[in-house]
């Protein structure tokens, strides 16, 4: 009988082997982030923080984030950058695989469009965002993420709560349809009547005068 033990051996090292990769392979867990950021969006020309509806290369959204006062001290002695993006809401992402959540960042597909990158500063920053026509009908919130000097994320904040449920806004996409397209097809439509009545008017005619010949 053939012994199944080098078998069982390069089993647990091809297993120990893909474990080593795996990790290797991974990027930073979101779960492993501080929330050390305030993170506001509203519309740039609103006169309240209310942010509903915001229509894909309209309008324009006003990102504000500075560090939480309640911060420890020193904790950003090794921010750098702060990256802001446009996140999908939870009830954007149910059956859209393209959209999933992972804790592990570099898989994480919720801030899927970049808003900004920006140098951190203890007081903070804004940006005026002009929402991308590219941007498909969703719910969503602002994330902003704090990178260290190696260009890793170590800390996070966003305009909403930690289930993602508050402070959520529409993009209201472009339809691809303007005023200029329906007149257009409205004086389309009235031309192709007008020659059809008049060919029609002409025929009746041509016909009449061919009897009486």
């Amino acid at each position: 009988m053939v012994s199944q033990r080098p078998n069982l051996f390069f089993a647990i090292a091809a297993a120990m082997l893909l474990g080593v990769v795996s990790n290797v392979e991974a990027g930073v867990l979101f779960s492993s982030l501080n929330h050390t950021l305030l993170v506001t969006a509203q519309l740039a020309d609103a006169s309240n923080s209310t942010l509903k509806v915001a229509r894909a290369g309209v309008d324009t959204i006003l990102v504000k984030w500075s560090l939480n006062a309640s911060a420890p001290p020193g904790i950003d002695d090794n921010y750098s950058k702060v990256n802001t993006k446009l996140c999908f809401a939870p009830v954007s992402q149910l059956t859209r695989k393209w959209r999933k959540n992972s804790n592990d960042l570099s898989i994480d597909k919720t801030c899927s469009f970049d808003i900004a990158t920006q140098n951190f500063s203890t007081a903070g920053n804004s940006v005026q965002y002009l929402v991308s026509k590219t941007v498909p009908y969703a719910e969503y919130f602002v994330r902003a993420y704090v990178l260290n000097v190696e260009g890793n994320q170590v800390a996070y904040g966003q305009s909403t709560n930690a289930n993602k449920t508050t402070n959520i806004f529409t993009v209201d996409p472009i339809t691809g349809r303007h005023a200029t397209i329906d007149i257009a097809v409205a004086v389309m439509s009235v031309f192709s009547v007008a020659s059809l009545f008049t060919y029609y008017v002409a025929e009746q005619i041509y016909l009449k005068r061919k009897k009486s010949v």
